[in-house]
């Protein structure tokens, strides 16, 4: 990475520390104007260099734009302030996700799930519709498709966008008899040049609701809608953390699965340190997806806000009393 790449990092998390700035399109992030007070007029672009209002009229550089709002004399004092203060941002990691030094691109069968006649498609929307639970018009509203040949045949494709950016696709199986006989045939760290485990599926919600669901799967994150994001696992990797506790999400809503109950309350107490957490639990094996978004919501509701004392208290009863705490 170059000086200047790692300057313009910095910025961008300059500005979504201090204004809350959230991923809008062409690059542009968007915020209230911290000059007019513009309601989400002010953008920043970092491969433009540029901050503008559509109401009031400004347009400057970025680092300019800094100095002002810090009230720094010099660039160089403004520099100066945004390195010893704010590190570089994770935008230069998915900007650089390539497979074989091209772009990521889906499956080349991939068919969105809502197009298609044939076996593969007809049984597609069975799955998801019947077995699932979910809408087909929502699946294909966030992207979600199938491959009917190849390496993929046979499976649901959900892709990962940051930034309007494939970054990564992972996949279920649905006809078993078909490719390796696998559940899963994920991309590995050779092929896109980055792990699972620096992946967040729907992770731009972070930046645009107050309130996120936070599971364990992708399907589980389908069904709690447009605020569901997944860990792709029963815990979290310090960098799913670290990006969770760096975005203006404001609160959390813990619904990993039932076997997860330890993890989940870990993962619990690290986040309430810097987020309003509600740690979500309930007897039985079934997952969001199997108990259904309704279900889900009214459990959600029968437990408050926890503070990271009450979220030891938790972790404490379980690990002594295991079945105490459905009882609580």
């Amino acid at each position: 990475m170059s000086y200047n790449e790692g300057i313009n990092n910095r910025l961008l998390t300059y500005f979504r520390n201090r204004y809350k700035v959230k991923p809008s399109t062409k690059g542009w992030f968007r915020c209230n104007c911290p000059f007019c007070s513009g309601k989400y007029s002010f953008g920043i672009n970092i491969q433009y260099d540029r901050a503008k209002c559509h109401k009031c009229d400004y347009n400057k550089s970025l680092l300019r734009t800094v100095s002002e709002l810090e009230g720094k004399e010099t660039s160089s004092d403004t520099l100066t302030f945004i390195e010893e203060n704010f590190d570089e941002t994770n935008i230069s990691l998915f900007n650089k996700i390539k497979i074989n030094k091209t772009e990521l691109k889906l499956p080349e069968s991939f068919r969105l799930i809502s197009f298609g006649d044939g076996f593969a498609g007809k049984s597609a929307r069975s799955y998801m519709k019947n077995k699932r639970g979910l809408s087909i018009s929502y699946l294909t509203y966030r992207g979600v498709g199938y491959c009917d040949a190849g390496k993929y045949e046979g499976c649901i494709i959900f892709p990962l966008y940051w930034d309007n950016k494939l970054v990564y696709f992972t996949d279920r199986r649905y006809l078993m008899g078909l490719g390796n006989g696998r559940k899963f045939t994920n991309l590995t760290e050779e092929e896109v040049g980055i792990g699972k485990s620096k992946m967040i599926y729907n992770r731009d919600a972070l930046y645009i609701y107050k309130k996120i669901y936070l599971v364990e799967s992708v399907i589980n994150a389908l069904t709690m809608g447009d605020r569901g994001v997944a860990l792709f696992g029963k815990s979290a990797s310090s960098f799913q953390k670290s990006e969770i506790i760096r975005s203006p999400v404001e609160d959390i809503v813990i619904l990993l699965d039932p076997d997860a109950i330890l993890q989940a309350i870990n993962l619990a107490i690290e986040l309430s340190y810097y987020k309003r957490v509600k740690l979500i639990f309930w007897k039985g094996t079934d997952d969001v997806n199997k108990m259904g978004r309704i279900k889900t919501q009214s459990i959600i509701k029968q437990f408050k806000w926890q503070s990271t004392k009450e979220l030891m208290s938790i972790k404490y009863t379980y690990e002594n009393e295991k079945g105490a705490i459905y009882t609580r």
